[in-house]
């Protein structure tokens, strides 16, 4: 019974000793697999990671340029119509026949006729540059502000001979945008009232506020196919924003695309909003740029945490691999003692001790036994 015993033990010991080296002779082999596959997978995950977080800071810009376009660009519509409005005002009080009939002078209906242009004049800066009237005998009656504030009054007869608008609407002539309301007496055409614009100054500013360096800044694309840069920077447009522009036009919708712009000679890619809007009766596109590199910074300053945290855990994970390797050649290194001391009572037992597996192979048999079954030890 005892040599059963011992013999059950001895089985139970060998294997799992045998189990423990075949693990740890392939632990040690595949060292560097092991700590360089993990590496890997962290690095592969961190970049689908910062790829993800990417698109959506990216998404999420997106949405936030649509909102602020649609905002700036409903305040222009809003200043237009606003404009539109208080310069019909003006027509209005225009010193006809029947307001002199009614009035029965003339001179204090062109009095408040002048009034009216002063508040037009004063309520719209910096979009009106100078207001006049200008008759179907080409006289002119130009009505502007001096630097000191003061409101000066010049009448001189046009040698520029263009014909009467007969309908109310925005014009261009030779790079200069006007807006012109009709003046009937009688029924009859009779003068033109002409506000001509500065949209330049007036677009630099309603939006200069927006503009961050070269990081964030605007544009403006005027119906007669120009640019108006905010701020005033030298930049260069490619063919694809003329396309992407042509398109916004035709479908009066917005477009979002990332291009290269080239701003004092530098190529940069930005992420750009394509917004359509109306100013004064006339279709105008505003551009919102997003320098894209930009928002990379700000993924890339996200992302460093989750790296932090990752490095940390792959650490801790090295850490606790090297000590499970510790532990388990303390523990090899145990067996072993602990196998050879069992050797040793095995050997100095006086009694013959076989120890076999399964298929009856001897595994171990110690002296007393090769001499009772007289067995060389050779």
């Amino acid at each position: 019974m005892l040599i059963f015993t011992l013999m059950k033990m001895k089985n139970i010991v060998a294997l799992f000793n045998q189990k423990v080296q075949d693990i740890m002779t392939f632990t040690f082999k595949n060292t560097r697999l092991f700590v360089g596959g993990g590496v890997i997978i962290m690095l592969i995950g961190n970049i689908f990671l910062f790829l993800y977080i990417f698109s959506k800071q990216k998404d999420y810009q997106t949405l936030l340029m649509i909102e602020q376009a649609e905002s700036y660009t409903s305040h222009l519509e809003q200043e237009g119509l606003a404009f539109v409005n208080d310069f019909n005002q003006v027509a209005y009080f225009y010193p006809n026949q029947r307001q002199s009939e009614k009035s029965g002078a003339t001179d204090g209906g062109v009095a408040i006729f002048l009034e009216k242009i002063k508040f037009f004049y004063t309520k719209h800066q910096p979009l009106v540059g100078n207001v006049y009237v200008i008759d179907t005998a080409m006289h002119v009656v130009n009505i502007y502000c001096d630097p000191s504030g003061n409101f000066l009054i010049d009448s001189y007869e046009s040698k520029q001979v263009n014909p009467l608008e007969n309908k109310e609407k925005l014009v261009e002539r030779n790079g200069e945008y006007l807006y012109v309301v009709p003046l009937f007496k009688e029924g009859k055409l009779a003068a033109n009232l002409v506000a001509s614009l500065n949209l330049k100054a007036f677009f630099k500013f309603r939006l200069e506020p927006v503009y961050v360096g070269q990081s964030i800044f605007q544009s403006i694309y005027t119906p007669a196919g120009t640019w108006l840069t905010l701020p005033l920077i030298k930049v260069s447009f490619q063919k694809e924003q003329q396309k992407i522009l042509n398109k916004v036009v035709q479908t009066n919708k917005p477009v979002v695309s990332v291009n290269d712009i080239t701003i004092d000679g530098t190529a940069r890619k930005y992420l750009t909003v394509y917004y359509p809007f109306k100013f004064l009766n006339m279709q105008f596109v505003y551009l919102y740029h997003f320098y894209i590199q930009y928002i990379m910074l700000q993924v890339l300053l996200h992302s460093l945490g989750l790296i932090g945290f990752n490095l940390i855990l792959l650490f801790i994970v090295i850490f606790y691999y090297l000590q499970m390797v510790r532990n388990k050649n303390q523990e090899e290194e145990k067996l072993r003692e602990s196998e050879e001391a069992f050797r040793q009572i095995i050997e100095s037992m006086p009694i013959g001790i076989i120890l076999t597996t399964k298929n009856n192979q001897i595994i171990s048999i110690n002296k007393t036994a090769t001499r009772i079954l007289q067995i060389n030890d050779s």
